[in-house]
């Protein structure tokens, strides 16, 4: 083979190679830069989606067996606001309790069925009162109504008489225990003075209702205590360190 045919013959195939490329070119849409040229195929066999659809989100929050295992209440944004809802245990269509624009948390049923405690703060603000709302008539009572003060997180005692709880007041920077009497509204506190990086939360009551154990852990969340108490405030003592 000549030289001149070796010339012809990369001519053809450096011919055959632009073709393709010029196809691939015009088969092959160039790169969109401007936001309004792209578009995206259409699917109409779809159920229409609005924004406000989209965003109507249903949860489960906090939950508590009555004490016959008959009900169960729960927390939901059923009806737009976490209200407090009661449903069979053995199902059903839930029952709203509760009907507030302010959300509830932390639910507790009373040892003998009455009541469920609950807290709730104000327009989202996290400072948040005690509750008590009647478990047969939805009746709602404000056993604390402290603006300032927040509390959270109750326990009942073994009588149903009393409730141990969590507080800080707004500018504190940590948790104490109080416990108060349901009929009379009279708080003992339990802790007090305690060190501003520790907290107190999470009190049980014993089964005689004579102490109250809870969790002393600081700012961290690294270290922790457990503390039992007498439940009128008489004495304290540290039973284990973690």
């Amino acid at each position: 083979m000549n030289r001149a045919e070796i010339v012809s013959i990369l001519a053809t195939l450096l011919l055959a190679g632009a073709s393709a490329l010029a196809q691939t070119s015009a088969r092959s849409p160039g790169v969109i830069t401007d936001p309004t040229q792209i578009t995206s195929r259409q699917k109409f066999d779809i159920q229409p989606f609005t924004v406000e659809k989209l965003y109507m989100t249903h949860t489960i929050g906090d939950s508590a067996w009555s004490p016959d295992d008959k009900q169960i209440a729960f927390v939901t944004n059923i009806s737009g606001r976490n209200n407090i809802w009661v449903v069979p245990s053995q199902s059903g269509w839930p029952t709203q309790l509760t009907v507030s624009n302010q959300r509830q948390a932390n639910i507790a049923w009373s040892p003998k069925g009455r009541w469920i405690a609950y807290n709730s703060d104000y327009d989202g603000n996290e400072q948040w009162d005690l509750f008590l709302v009647s478990a047969s008539n939805g009746q709602v009572v404000n056993l604390t109504n402290t603006p300032e003060v927040s509390e959270e997180g109750a326990a009942w005692s073994p009588d149903g008489e009393k409730l141990a709880y969590s507080v800080k007041p707004k500018q504190s920077p940590n948790y104490e225990i109080d416990v108060i009497e349901i009929l009379t509204k009279k708080i003992t506190h339990l802790t007090s003075n305690t060190a501003t990086q520790l907290s107190n939360l999470n009190p049980i009551w014993s089964r005689d209702g004579k102490w109250i154990v809870f969790t002393q852990q600081d700012a961290a969340g690294k270290n922790a205590n457990i503390f039992l108490a007498a439940s009128n405030g008489a004495h304290r003592h540290q039973s284990h360190a973690s």
